[in-house]
């Protein structure tokens, strides 16, 4: 069985009308941040049948680049991202919800191994970021969300169970 991943952090909305100075106080870590209706709609198509041109993202200049990535259907979407749960018309688009939850000095250890390698950030920028936007906008916009999941997974360890727990809970809902 294929699957098709549609990662939310793809949806990022353009700020290239901003200098690169003031792109730096943007609250990404806000549900605004993401053009949440651009998703939604190739989520949909996605779910449909239909391939889509997800956009593509520069998380060191905060703008999105001009390619597209082209996603074709897959009997399985994925829609991955960590605000994907915080707005009713993604909600709406998914069958199962999945909330991975980790303790906060794991997020932020993972958050500044992915940002510095991959993102061009500083250990200590990630870690002003996490406690100005990230962590708050975790209290107010995600956390919430992990008591209606249909399946809750903890962030540590090994997967395997949850794994398998998962793995259950799709073939249970696809018959």
């Amino acid at each position: 069985m294929g699957v098709v991943t549609l990662p939310f952090d793809n949806y990022y909305r353009d700020h290239s009308h901003l200098s690169p100075e003031a792109r730096e106080f943007v609250n990404y870590d806000h549900p605004d941040s993401l053009d949440t209706e651009l998703f939604a709609k190739d989520l949909q198509s996605l779910i449909n049948g239909s391939a889509v041109e997800a956009p593509s993202y520069d998380f060191s200049s905060h703008c999105r680049k001009s390619d597209r990535i082209r996603l074709d259907p897959q009997p399985v979407v994925l829609a991955e991202g960590i605000l994907v749960l915080a707005t009713r018309e993604v909600r709406r688009c998914l069958d199962i919800t999945v909330f991975l939850e980790a303790p906060e000095k794991l997020r932020l250890e993972r958050r500044i191994a992915r940002d510095v390698a991959h993102r061009g950030r500083t250990p200590e920028g990630v870690r002003r970021q996490f406690s100005m936007t990230v962590s708050p906008m975790y209290d107010e916009y995600v956390a919430p969300f992990a008591g209606e999941a249909d399946l809750k997974i903890r962030g540590i360890g090994n997967f395997a169970s949850e794994a398998s727990t998962l793995v259950d809970l799709l073939v249970e809902r696809i018959h």
